[in-house]
């Protein structure tokens, strides 16, 4: 059963590049992740399907950095199929990304200024409720949790 609140999606702004953490169940793989501005009108900027990494399926996503052309650009990385439908490297003030996989289709967005700002740690993530690290954002489901209490053992 999925959660009903939305998951917080982690997001690192770095240096021109946008990664993304993308929460979900063991093993649960993503099959795509689209992105847009919405901070004034929709504006779709990228599609991207099939991961070719385990990094993509599992949820790590780089969106916008260095483009095959050498500049900036939206470069869904590690996906076999990537549409861009906006070419200009402007990082939106509020970027949605949303993904699908087998059990779930839903979106995050975050407010890059914010993203920037606040992560610092290697492993820190941007989140709705505060910056996060990749175990913190997976632990949002419920089977996540289950699965960390069985690695434990029982009574810990």
């Amino acid at each position: 059963m999925l959660d009903p609140e939305p998951p917080h999606l982690g997001f690192r702004v770095t240096e021109g590049r946008v990664e993304v953490l993308i929460p979900r169940c063991p093993g649960e793989s993503l099959t795509g992740v689209r992105g847009a501005d919405v901070t004034r009108k929709r504006r779709e900027l990228f599609d991207a399907a099939a991961p070719i990494s385990p990094a993509a399926a599992a949820g790590r996503v780089v969106v916008l950095g260095t483009s095959a052309s050498g500049g900036p650009g939206w470069v869904p990385e590690d996906f076999a199929e990537r549409t861009v439908h906006e070419e200009a490297p402007v990082l939106p003030r509020l970027l949605e990304v949303g993904y699908r996989s087998a059990l779930a289709d839903a979106s995050g967005v975050a407010d890059t200024a914010n993203a920037a700002a606040e992560v610092r740690a290697p492993d820190q993530y941007w989140t709705r409720k505060g910056p996060r690290t990749a175990e913190q954002i997976d632990r949002q489901f419920r089977c996540n949790r289950q699965a960390r209490r069985k690695e434990k053992g029982p009574g810990r």
